[in-house]
């Protein structure tokens, strides 16, 4: 098999719904080239997680049924080459 190897990193982290937790997180993950968080309890507004969907070049995964609560539990962002 040929081709570029990525460095992958993971990061796990509760950030308990807060606002400014999410940012910080989003400013080390914008540091990144390929990365992949897993994340409990990401900031939730109105129904919908806030923050992360706004890295560029990222995908968030995440049962939207569970964010109808106000308490979405939990998601996967992902930055892969």
């Amino acid at each position: 098999m040929t081709g570029d190897v990525c460095d992958i990193q993971f990061v796990q982290i509760n950030l308990q719904h807060a606002q400014a937790s999410t940012h910080y997180l989003c400013s080390q993950l914008a540091k990144l080239h390929t990365f992949i968080a897993l994340i409990q309890e990401p900031w939730v507004h109105q129904k919908t997680i806030q923050g992360l969907p706004n890295i560029p070049n990222t995908n968030c995964f995440y049962y939207q049924q569970s964010c109808y609560t106000q308490s979405c539990s939990n998601c996967l962002l992902t930055n892969l080459c």
